[in-house]
């Protein structure tokens, strides 16, 4: 199973890319465990988290071809 995750903002800056493919993540919280074991600097952002273009607060099941954004903290004006 293959996830697209789109990494914006300051997460874009500590990852490297604008774009990474992930294999066999089950869900929402594995994710995020696993993009902050392998960039530990994320651990200090707030950041949401949009499936499929839906935000998302609970602990989702992601799915193959699944699209995740990776969302920082932002403000309007």
């Amino acid at each position: 199973m293959k996830i697209d995750v789109l990494l914006f903002g300051q997460i874009s800056e500590i990852v490297g890319e604008q774009t990474i493919v992930m294999e066999n993540i089950d869900n929402k919280e594995e994710l995020i465990k696993t993009m902050v074991a392998t960039y530990p600097a994320l651990s200090k952002l707030n950041f949401k988290i949009a499936i499929n273009c839906e935000l998302t607060e609970s602990n989702l099941k992601l799915n193959d071809g699944d699209q995740v954004a990776l969302l920082p903290p932002f403000a309007g004006g």
